[in-house]
């Protein structure tokens, strides 16, 4: 998955048009950033994934038109007027948060993010 880096957000090239854009409310929360890229190396050792959220902190997302992520009671809930647009609030959950993208004719794309604990030096 491709990952780049524009105006604050984090834009993850999911497949071939099919963009998923994520924002901190919050650069900083409980001292540390609340989204981190880790380089695929790293990623790969400690057996995560690339983009990481941070437990307690909540974030924005848009993804392109067409296509929605499935909702996670209390975690990932969409917008009622935009569904493609919502917010994820991992709250205390912390580990591989897998998510869902699906489009109107029923097709599914699973991938997941991490979430990092606040008491977690890394």
């Amino acid at each position: 998955m491709n990952i780049r880096f524009e105006c604050d957000s984090y834009v993850l090239v999911v497949r071939d048009g099919i963009e998923l854009t994520i924002d901190a409310d919050y650069e900083i929360y409980a001292n540390q950033y609340t989204l981190r890229l880790v380089d695929e190396n790293t990623a790969l050792e400690y057996g995560e994934e690339r983009l990481q959220l941070l437990e307690g902190a909540s974030y924005n997302y848009e993804l392109t038109d067409g296509y929605t992520l499935e909702e996670i009671p209390k975690t990932v809930k969409q917008n009622r007027r935009s569904k493609n647009r919502g917010r994820i609030t991992p709250g205390i959950y912390v580990g591989r948060l897998p998510l869902k993208i699906t489009d109107g004719n029923g097709s599914e794309i699973d991938f997941a993010l991490e979430v990092r604990s606040v008491k977690t030096e890394y």
